[in-house]
């Protein structure tokens, strides 16, 4: 009987074991995918940069409809490129525009989200940097006024950031 129970206990033993790293191991995932983003985005507006920061028609071909130019020319990173179509780390398609900005003319901007969680949304947020404007849901910042890392402000991200969770927040940054 005895050998039965140790048996029984040493099987429960291994099963918490392997609940225990799958759950560190989806942690991990989620934190890996957010930074990943986050370098997605800024490759991307480096390159776009580079590319239309200094043209004359400023960012007006920084348009979806020329994503197969923007791929070709390497502005748009390949891992944000599937089946055709611009897509952040969850999937979500990936929209590219061109914007005025009151303060450098013409601008880029890049909107994505939609199905990420709350925490990685306030990863991705308080993350980013060289930007001009940065807008989660209803919350906006500036270069001026860049996100804190605060108690407070990282209370107010993550508000904003489940606002529509589960479908999760839209995030539009504008860069130039």
């Amino acid at each position: 009987m005895s050998e039965l129970l140790g048996t029984w206990y040493g099987k429960l033993l291994m099963l918490l074991a392997l609940a225990a790293a799958a759950v560190l191991a989806m942690a991990a995932l989620a934190q890996n995918r957010a930074e990943a983003q986050l370098a997605d985005l800024t490759q991307l507006m480096g390159n776009a940069r580079q590319a239309f920061g200094n043209s004359s028609d400023g960012y007006r071909n920084f348009v979806n409809g020329n994503l197969a130019n923007l791929i070709a020319a390497g502005i748009i990173p390949a891992q944000m490129v599937r089946n055709g179509q611009l897509v952040d780390r969850w999937g979500d398609v990936v929209s590219i525009e061109p914007a005025w900005d009151t303060r450098n003319s013409m601008a880029g901007r890049i909107t994505f989200g939609g199905s990420e969680s709350t925490e990685d949304c306030v990863r991705v947020i308080l993350g980013m940097k060289d930007f001009d404007a940065l807008v989660v849901s209803a919350l906006a910042f500036t270069a001026d006024s860049p996100p804190a890392h605060d108690a407070y402000s990282a209370g107010l991200v993550t508000q904003y950031c489940g606002v529509s969770y589960p479908a999760g927040s839209m995030v539009t940054v504008t860069f130039s």
